[in-house]
């Protein structure tokens, strides 16, 4: 008899893990249907539970008590979030939103942590994550704090085109979106790809953008 497909699977964080340990997260699971724009945790809230983005894109954002937010990252298919905060009983130090419909595997804090607790490999795994996810910030953190407009641009265009082989489709909506995540307006996004146009770094056809040079060469100009 052919084994069922368990829906953790297909999320990298749990690669390392065996079948055993999936089936036992997934049975103490929820999988809930999630509208666009739903906001799944809150600055400064303790998330009550862990979530694993099974389909669908979500945001990871801070927000000054003036409204201006700041992209920490881009969730997709295979991603999960809330793990820390739920774990250590922290207020979360970010908001996350859904940008588009959603498919959210569910766990309680609870449920979760007896596993972390009792499973070495799945704490092994997470210990890593963490490592990774520090190391991700640090360096996103870096180019909003070091490098030219033009420079934070192109390394956030260089993040969305890994999606899809170097090419990037923008739009108004996406104008805010590469702003959101380099701390900038969008007036200075326009005028950075116009620039980037002009020196032949990037090709602008219609609303999609090509790049035309190695993220290196941009970084070190």
């Amino acid at each position: 008899m052919e084994m069922q497909t368990n829906p953790l699977q297909n999320v990298p964080l749990f690669n390392a893990c065996s079948r055993e340990i999936l089936d036992e997260l997934t049975s103490k699971s929820v999988i809930r249907s999630v509208h666009k724009n739903t906001i799944l945790i809150m600055e400064g809230d303790i998330p009550h539970s862990i979530y694993f983005l099974l389909e669908g894109a979500a945001r990871v954002f801070c927000e000054n008590k003036y409204g201006k937010e700041i992209t920490l990252q881009e969730l997709g298919a295979g991603d999960s979030f809330g793990k820390l905060a739920s774990l250590y009983k922290h207020p979360s130090l970010a908001s996350v939103i859904t940008k588009s419909e959603c498919k959210i595997l569910i766990i309680h804090a609870a449920d979760f942590e007896k596993l972390y607790n009792n499973r070495s490999e799945l704490t092994e795994v997470l210990s890593q994550q963490w490592a990774n996810k520090i190391a991700r910030l640090s360096h996103h953190l870096k180019v909003i704090a070091l490098e030219s407009i033009n420079q934070r641009v192109y390394w956030a265009l260089e993040r969305y085109s890994k999606l899809d082989e170097r090419l990037v489709r923008v739009s108004r909506a996406t104008h805010k979106e590469l702003a959101n995540l380099i701390g900038c307006s969008r007036e200075s996004v326009s005028r950075a790809l116009q620039e980037l146009k002009e020196s032949g770094q990037i090709k602008i056809e219609g609303n999609l953008v090509i790049l035309c040079s190695s993220l290196d060469d941009i970084m070190t100009a």
